[in-house]
């Protein structure tokens, strides 16, 4: 299978990536710190902020920072796939059999 077709069989994990550079383009671009987005027990419990725990997941400020997660996120691909497969639009494609007798 060619490497170009590898995020077709792992959308899932691709799309975790994509979603990733998107936000830490737009904090880049914005020029939005850690404290902009960042998760603490103050922000989101006491002050009610709970956008925080899932803005956090996702920011990465820094390009090395985004690189080392998303190379650690694609080589672990294959056991996150299996685990998030049962969702509708995470299930990898599947081949067709057809039945010629």
């Amino acid at each position: 299978m060619p490497l170009i077709a590898t995020p077709i069989i792992y959308p899932c994990t691709s799309a975790i990536i994509g979603a990733c550079c998107l936000v830490c383009y737009l904090l880049n671009i914005r020029g939005l710190g850690y404290g902009d987005v960042g998760s603490s027990y103050r922000l989101v419990v006491v002050e009610g902020q709970w956008w925080r725990t899932v803005t956090a997941s996702f920011s990465h400020l820094s390009l090395i920072h985004l690189g080392f997660n998303a190379y650690s996120t694609w080589q672990l691909k294959e056991v996150s796939q299996t685990s998030l497969g049962g969702a509708v639009l995470c299930t990898p494609p599947t081949e067709v059999q057809s039945n010629n007798s």
